[in-house]
């Protein structure tokens, strides 16, 4: 995120609330972030797809998805066991990222 700030194309990727909320991640916190952030936009993960996918105590992932939407990082939907990420933990992730290389950029064929 550092470099991110320091790029003039990228600042205003970075906004300053971003450093409180990555200081109060732990790294599950992280791990279910990156998980969300591979989800199209308007799409939903199960809190049971979730859980396998981390390979982690079920009552962690849900302190930890809870612990996000404290963050405003994520969203519950669908009776509490549908999450998505809010714009917010999408700007986030977007700040967290490198920029990509020529080379990382993948065009469909």
């Amino acid at each position: 995120m550092l470099a991110n700030a320091t790029d003039p194309e990228r600042a205003e990727d970075v906004r300053p609330e971003f450093i409180d909320t990555v200081r109060a991640l732990q790294p599950i916190d992280a791990m279910i972030l990156e998980a969300l952030a591979e989800v199209e936009i308007g799409r939903t993960v199960g809190q049971s797809e979730i859980v396998a996918h981390l390979k982690r105590r079920e009552t962690a992932a849900i302190v930890s998805l809870e612990h996000l939407q404290q963050l405003k990082c994520a969203t519950v939907r669908a009776g509490g066991v549908q999450y998505s990420l809010t714009i917010y933990g999408r700007e986030l992730m977007t700040a967290l990222r490198p920029r990509p290389t020529p080379g990382d950029i993948r065009l469909p064929l």
